[in-house]
């Protein structure tokens, strides 16, 4: 059989082209599912990818890193208006996101209730803690209230348990601006004196009742 077409290369090939080197062993092809992220990953060209998946070629969930490192929002809506992804599950999507601070995507994912439950390999409560952790990193209030709005308890218990956790208390404090802290404060997160001490020795500022 004809030698694959180069991965790098693929940028340069139009659907057309592309069908005319698969034909040569679509089978083979077909069988390499990875093949859609590796177009992603190694020549970013969304027509292609369109076309590869509704010639029957596999997206996955893998693929959304890529899309949300290049901010594409609308490559993000379509592998979930084709259901090519139903929920994400993976916890290492959103921070990239809110990292790019790429609202679109973020209010679709929230408004769309595209976070998975809890009974997925990667848990909801993972998801949120690390954009939580990613919101309070990058100081992004706007998507914290989001994602504080969208299921309040939910939010509250997951920032609860990471500032009363030793293991995680102090990265919060540590990483968290002064707006943060107000902001956890005005919002119903209560603090230890530990924490308050902690905060106060920070940021210059008092939190009491």
């Amino acid at each position: 059989s004809k030698p694959y077409p180069d991965l790098e290369a693929f940028k340069n090939l139009t659907p057309e082209q592309l069908r005319l080197c698969l034909e040569c062993d679509k089978k083979q092809w077909n069988s390499r599912q990875e093949i859609v992220y590796k177009i992603h990953r190694d020549a970013y060209n969304p027509e292609l990818i369109i076309w590869l998946i509704n010639t029957g070629f596999k997206g996955t969930e893998w693929d959304l890193f890529e899309i949300c490192r290049r901010d594409d929002v609308q490559l993000f809506k379509f592998y979930f208006e084709r259901n090519i992804v139903h929920k994400i599950t993976n916890c290492h999507i959103l921070p990239i996101v809110i990292k790019n601070n790429n609202m679109d995507i973020f209010k679709y994912v929230v408004e769309n209730d595209l976070i998975c439950g809890d009974d997925a390999l990667f848990s909801k409560k993972l998801i949120f803690e690390q954009a939580i952790s990613e919101c309070i990193k990058s100081n992004n209030l706007e998507m914290m209230t989001m994602l504080y709005t969208k299921d309040e308890p939910y939010f509250k218990n997951i920032v609860v348990d990471q500032l009363y956790n030793d293991r995680t208390s102090y990265n919060v404090l540590n990483t968290a601006s002064k707006e943060v802290c107000l902001w956890l404060w005005g919002n119903g997160i209560k603090w230890t004196a530990k924490h308050a001490e902690l905060a106060r020795n920070k940021f210059m500022i008092s939190f009491h009742e």
